[in-house]
């Protein structure tokens, strides 16, 4: 929590319950996209049910392999064109905004995974509003 920005009108409180795991084989890809807001969860029972008063501000990316050739993440500018592409490193972790606006929500997507496997983890950055 030190080292997360706390300029968004709330406090960050922590990683999001809900995490993806995700497998990428040869030839696959993750087409371009930004990513947006999320509430956060809170445990009721069995269940998981929105937690009001939180929004997620920041995705979060785990790499759990690197022998791989190709499934960078890539950033791009709004106009086209790539930005920076990061390639997988295992135990490497990777966040940025998400919000409202092309600064704060960047355009990216997971590049064609060329040999390999490549596994990671996503999952959201909550604060509360």
């Amino acid at each position: 929590k030190p080292f997360l920005p706390d300029h968004f009108g709330g406090r960050p409180i922590g990683i999001h319950r809900r995490w993806a795991v995700l497998k990428y084989e040869k030839g696959q890809y993750l087409n371009p996209h930004i990513d947006g807001h999320t509430p956060g969860t809170v445990r009721i029972g069995d269940e998981l049910q929105k937690e009001t008063g939180t929004r997620s501000y920041m995705s979060c990316l785990f790499w759990l392999s690197d022998d791989v050739e190709g499934g960078e993440t890539v950033f791009t500018y709004p106009q086209g064109g790539t930005w920076v592409a990061i390639p997988p490193k295992t135990g490497a972790a990777l966040l940025f905004y998400h919000g409202q606006n092309a600064v704060n929500n960047p355009m990216h997507y997971g590049g064609d995974v060329k040999s390999g496997i490549k596994y990671l983890v996503r999952s959201d950055i909550i604060y509360q509003t």
